[in-house]
């Protein structure tokens, strides 16, 4: 029987940090060879999100309505504020609705648009892991990226974020979660031997990557959604459930308790980290040259302390509206 612990829940906050910091890494890395490097270290973050909320999603055979309600409502008021308001700062009025039903009006929203989609698909997924067909559902992900191999081969080119908005291509992970939350994968191995399968996976990444690089792919070397990422994304998101179900007590500290402040905090991070980094580019990066790694903390650290004194004078209902908390 699933039961979710407080100790787990600052365990799920704390993964939720680890991945929006990777997402804001994803954002701010440097280009060429030292930026996949990069990213094939941290290609895990979207993948980590959604396996978590698949991790969090119980199997839906009644009261479908009102799980619509509480997960939809949830993103959707968020989005459109934030759509409208990128839209206004950007001046980008003449596609909106396009944009707006694509996740376009700020780039990175595709992610909102696919979780939206899996979230509509529970109760068809809950009909998929309760039948003898279960394992089939894996296939998915595997034949979706398999085809858009083929499509690229083929001096095709699938424009971002156009290549992550279609849910097949992450299910596997939101999959995975809702497969271990229900009982239909139990894994018991020891972290450890995760690790070594993640140094390994990300050394055929890496390897994968150079290869697309050197053909002339800068977008196939660092995607997250080629063959190699996925794999190191679901090792990943295997070492998170094992981590998060473990006895282990977290060692409460400044550090634990600023990635829980960080992961209580993470959709609204999503949200407004893009703002920010343009708003830092026609200011502060002006007059100082915040060299990688640096720029990433000092875009977490403002994101920390903005949302927290919205929270603090706005109070908690106005930043839920706002996707803050």
């Amino acid at each position: 029987m699933f039961k979710l612990t407080n100790e787990m829940s600052n365990k799920i906050q704390i993964c939720r940090a680890i991945a929006i910091i990777a997402v804001v890494i994803i954002h701010n890395c440097p280009q060429e060879y030292e930026g996949i490097v990069i990213r094939c270290f941290v290609n895990f973050a979207v993948a980590l999100f959604i396996f978590l909320s698949g991790y969090l999603t119980r199997i839906i055979n009644t009261d479908i309505m009102t799980f619509y309600k509480k997960r939809l409502l949830r993103v959707i008021i968020p989005y459109c504020i934030w759509s409208v308001l990128y839209t206004i700062a950007f001046n980008k009025w003449d596609d909106f609705i396009f944009n707006f039903i694509t996740g376009q009006c700020c780039g990175i929203y595709y992610f909102i648009i696919v979780y939206m989609q899996l979230t509509i698909l529970v109760p068809w997924i809950s009909k998929l892991i309760q039948s003898k067909y279960w394992k089939l559902g894996f296939l998915i992900t595997p034949i979706s990226i398999a085809i858009e191999y083929i499509y690229t081969l083929n001096d095709n080119t699938i424009a971002f974020p156009f290549n992550a908005l279609f849910f097949v291509v992450w299910f596997i992970f939101f999959y995975l979660g809702m497969c271990i939350r229900n009982g239909n994968i139990r894994i018991s191995s020891d972290c450890k031997n995760f690790y070594y399968l993640f140094a390994i996976g990300y050394v055929v990444q890496l390897i994968e990557s150079i290869i697309w690089y050197t053909y002339g792919n800068y977008n196939m070397a660092t995607t997250q959604l080629k063959f190699s990422a996925i794999l190191c994304s679901v090792i990943v998101s295997i070492i998170a459930y094992l981590w998060i179900t473990k006895e282990i007590r977290i060692l409460y500290n400044r550090i634990s308790q600023i990635f829980i402040m960080i992961g209580n905090y993470s959709f609204g991070i999503y949200l407004t980290h893009i703002a920010l980094m343009a708003v830092l580019g026609k200011t502060v990066y002006k007059f100082i040259d915040i060299i990688f790694p640096f720029n990433i903390v000092l875009i977490i650290l403002i994101e920390v302390i903005g949302i927290s004194l919205m929270v603090k004078f706005c109070g908690k209902k106005v930043c839920k509206y706002l996707g803050l908390i």
